[in-house]
């Protein structure tokens, strides 16, 4: 059974009233995989860097700095010195945590920054477009009673098209309307989001009186989700054995 993580909170009721923004850390948590001792024909040293890599998802922390308007959502975390390096870029790759997401609000806009192909990207999208089923369903999660939202998106890849859903918990008590990979747009902060097989919590969170200041990110090409297939399957095309 997965442990209770519980909330850290640093601010005193006037803190959060004039917060100009809040630095929230989530972790990540990968759920059920199909059993890799199961799959065939899998080296064993394979199957071991697989599990390790699992194990070190645990280990990377996501950051979310959100305004009233706008946010960034990206991760700090450095490789250990006793971590192999290959299994840890695998397991920042599995949970996208080089992604920088940016989510304004008042523009209407997600932006998504990313490498691929030997090109720095960027594939923009908008708030509205996250179409958010609000239930009566709640789940405590540290001090604060969080309700479930449901959303939506189709993912595109080299195997075809697939609806997948998105299960968020947010706090009305915290009105900041912002989460994990640019989902935003709810009536409060999301505590837990759960995108595909993983789930991202909050472990703490700090108001800042200070205003927020912008992330620096690299100019990127901006390309769509049915150009972004078309470069994969370029690379596959002139990939050479």
């Amino acid at each position: 059974m997965k442990k209770l993580i519980y909330l850290i909170i640093f601010f005193s009721a006037n803190t959060y009233t004039y917060s100009q923004h809040i630095e929230v850390e989530y972790n990540v948590t990968a759920l059920q995989f199909q059993q890799i001792d199961e799959v065939k024909d899998i080296p064993e040293d394979v199957i071991n860097s697989m599990k390790e890599s699992l194990d070190l998802i645990k280990t990377i922390k996501m950051t979310l700095k959100a305004s009233r308007t706008e946010s960034y959502f990206y991760s700090n975390t450095k490789l250990a010195n006793d971590v192999n390096s290959e299994n840890f870029r695998m397991a920042q790759i599995m949970i996208g945590s080089d992604d920088i997401f940016y989510s304004n609000l008042s523009t209407d806009e997600i932006k998504r920054y990313f490498n691929a192909y030997g090109e720095k990207l960027v594939i923009e999208s908008n708030v509205s477009e996250l179409k958010w089923t609000l239930t009566k369903d709640t789940k405590q999660i540290g001090e604060y009673q969080c309700y479930k939202a449901v959303t939506n998106y189709v993912l595109k890849n080299s195997l075809g098209s697939f609806n997948k859903e998105v299960v968020a918990y947010y706090s009305p008590d915290i009105n900041y309307r912002f989460g994990p990979n640019g989902y935003s747009g709810l009536p409060g902060l999301i505590m837990e989001l759960q995108e595909d097989k993983f789930v991202y919590t909050i472990e703490k969170i700090n108001f800042s009186n200070e205003n927020l200041q912008p992330k620096k990110i690299r100019k990127a090409k901006v390309v769509t989700q049915n150009e972004l297939l078309q470069m994969g399957q370029k690379a596959r095309e002139n990939r050479k054995w």
